[in-house]
Formats: C-alpha cells, structure tokens, sequence
C-alpha cells in the first residue's frame, strides 16, 4: 500500500514544477493569494489522487478480510469451495481494475473521482452472488452490506446512502429469488426445507440494517462536510489575515514590518557570505500637489502606479515595499554601489514616463532616490537611516534625482 502511495506522489510532482512556481511568482501578491485560495478550495472539494487510492486500498484490505471469512466457511462445510472461488475471483478483478483506474489517473476522468459509487456497485454484484450460491451462508453475509455502506460513509450524501441501500436489498432479494424459484443452485435445499432463516426474514432483516446504516452514515458524511467547509473557511480567514499582516492594502506591496525583515535578513546573510548589500529610499515628488489637484483618490492612483511599475521594473531577486505614505523602501541584495546605479535610473526614468489611471495625460510623476551601500556588520536601520538622509539630499538638490549616500 506505501509503496503504491509513493509511486502516485512521485507522478503528481510535475503539477508543481518550477513553471508553476515561476508564474505564480510573476502574480501581484493579492493575486497570488487569490489563486493559493482557489486552488486549495478546489483540491479540498475534490480531494486527491492519494486519499483516493488510500481508501480505496483500505475498502481492498476489507474485502480481503471477507474473502477469509468465505473461504473459512467453506472449509466448515456450510457453502462449496467453487462457490468462494467465484466470489473471490470477482472481488480480486474489482480491486485490480480500480486500483488500475486510480494510479492511471483514469478516474479524474469522472465526475466523482472517488469512484465511490461505483466500487459499492461492483461489491454488490459480488455479494448478490454469494446470496444465490451461498445458502445457509446467506445469513452469515448481512454484515457485509454494512462494511460496503460504512466505506461510502464518507463520501455519500444520506440520499446516495439510502439510494445504495435500496440497491443492495434488490440484488440480494433477487439472487435469493432466482435462488429459490428461477434457477435453484444444484445441492441446495428446496425453498422451505431448511431450517434457516427464510428469505422474507432475511430481506427484512438487511432492509433494516441498511437503512439505519443509511442514516448513521449520511449523518457521518454531513458532519465531515461542515467540518471540512469550516475548515477551508478558517484557511481562507488565516490567509486573509496573513495578507492584512505582510502586504499593504493600497499598493499590494510589502508593509513596512515585513521590508525591514527582508532587509535584516539580508543584512545576516551579507555578514555570512560578504555579499554586497544596498538600501534605497524612494519618495514621491509633490506629492501633496496631487492630492491637493485631484482629492485622495488621485494621490492614492499615483501609489498604485508606483507599485506597478515597481513591480514590473525590478528584478525577482530585489525586494521593495512601502514604508510610509509616498516613501518605499527597495533592498537590493548582491548589488554593489556601482552595480545599483543601472536598475535604480531605470526605474526613476519607467516611473516618469508613465501615465496615470484616472488623472489627465499630461500628468507625470517623478521620484527622489537615496541609496546606502551596507556596511559589513554595522546595524541595518542605520543604513536605512543613511539612504533616508541621501534622499533628502536628493529633494534639496532640485528632485528627480539619484543621490548615493557619502557622495
């Protein structure tokens, strides 16, 4: 069973290759939440090729249990050995073929991958057979009914539930029918010459036991269905809040909290490995002028912008946030004080020439920028601090303008 477990896993591993991983990453955060929660919503509805296959062994494991019971029967004498050679014959082709159609990957093709109803199905062709073939033995089998509707449990509604009962009763009233009236098994006793129970009593008694069973486990599947949406609705709450606490609302951009952790992070790897390290600081200039000329809405327009094409402009392996108001912060990790001159102008040139949503066409954004290289082991807020004087150097020298810290 493990090692059929561990051969699905390894044909899954391809849906999260590096393509997906890379165009996840090109997603804004918001997005890439979005899809985190489509995706774990659709895998928690429709559940995975693992659970599949481990149930469906776990209903195999049963089924070969039963098959014990048959064959132990048959050597006390109560039914023929052929006749527990047909039935475990039918229930090993069942399992086979299931177990086939699961690891293929065959049965994602249905619309309950499960195949759940199917494989109850199966079973109670099986089943029917023990009851036409079976005799005496036929009120021995009543308790395998209940295994095959306890494996449904979690899966059907009490409606499939009640809809498999009445299926199970038809097949085992039928086969016992043909049995006794169509065409009675060679070596049987007539119909009424025993002493066991008769096939009124046992129908009655299966109907009974099933449809309680119906009940018990329509109720199970109910229960683990709200459990599983309170579940999701709980994941769903946790990722929002984890949105709340990593990104800022307006722009999607990391917060201030969590920049500074990158930096620090950064920092410590910079003292391990003696990578170069910068800290930029990037305001917007008049900014108040746009709010002042076209309300909050447009100055928030010009944030937005601003994080767009930050996003675009910089590379995966550089990091950038909003620090307060019109100011972001950018790290960017094994980038020398030469090196950060080429990523930073064209980024202050991307954001002058790029219009704004809602605001006229002539309306253009230019952005200051100061810049510190870290120094090894020195205090990362202090290169911050170093970055934020050289961005006021850059505001004082007349704006739109890249001033390094020392120069």
């Amino acid at each position: 069973m493990a090692d059929l477990i561990h051969r699905l896993r390894l044909r899954r591993r391809p849906e999260a290759s590096e393509s997906t991983q890379a165009g996840r990453s090109s997603l804004s955060p918001p997005q890439a939440a979005a899809w985190s929660s489509t995706r774990a919503e659709r895998r928690t509805r429709g559940g995975s090729q693992e659970v599949f296959l481990f149930r469906h062994l776990l209903g195999a494991l049963a089924s070969l249990a039963i098959i014990a019971i048959v064959y132990l029967y048959a050597a006390s004498g109560l039914l023929g050995f052929h006749v527990a050679h047909v039935f475990a014959a039918l229930v090993a082709l069942s399992v086979l073929g299931f177990t086939a159609s699961i690891v293929s990957g065959f049965n994602r093709r249905f619309a309950d991958p499960s195949l759940t109803v199917a494989q109850m199905t199966v079973s109670g062709v099986a089943m029917a057979y023990l009851a036409y073939a079976g005799g005496p033995f036929r009120a021995l089998q009543l308790p395998f009914y209940l295994i095959a509707l306890l494996f449904g449990a979690f899966r059907l509604t009490m409606r499939q539930q009640l809809a498999m009962s009445v299926y199970f009763i038809a097949t085992f009233a039928a086969a016992m029918g043909i049995a006794h009236w169509v065409a009675p098994v060679p070596g049987l006793p007539a119909h009424g010459a025993s002493s066991q129970p008769n096939g009124v009593t046992l129908v009655v008694h299966l109907a009974l036991l099933l449809l309680l069973m119906s009940v018990i486990g329509g109720y199970v599947n109910d229960f683990r269905l709200r459990l599983r949406s309170s579940n999701l609705a709980l994941k769903q709450a946790l990722e929002r809040i984890e949105r709340i606490a990593t990104y800022d609302e307006l722009t999607g951009l990391y917060n201030r909290r969590v920049i500074n952790e990158i930096a620090l992070k950064e920092k410590k790897r910079s003292d391990r490995s003696g990578a170069s390290l910068c800290v930029a600081m990037l305001d917007v200039d008049h900014f108040k002028r746009f709010n002042d000329l076209y309300g909050h809405s447009g100055g928030d327009n010009v944030l937005r912008m601003l994080s767009a094409v930050l996003r675009g402009t910089l590379r995966e392996t550089e990091h950038v946030g909003r620090h307060g108001g019109e100011e972001f912060i950018i790290v960017l990790p094994e980038t020398t004080h030469e090196r950060a001159a080429i990523p930073l102008e064209r980024l202050r040139q991307a954001i002058s020439a790029t219009t704004i949503s809602g605001l006229p066409a002539d309306a253009r954004v230019t952005v200051s920028i100061g810049v510190a290289e870290y120094r090894r082991h020195e205090d990362i807020l202090k290169t911050v601090a170093r970055a934020d004087a050289a961005l006021y150097e850059a505001k004082r020298a007349g704006r739109n303008r890249i001033v390094w810290d020392g120069a």
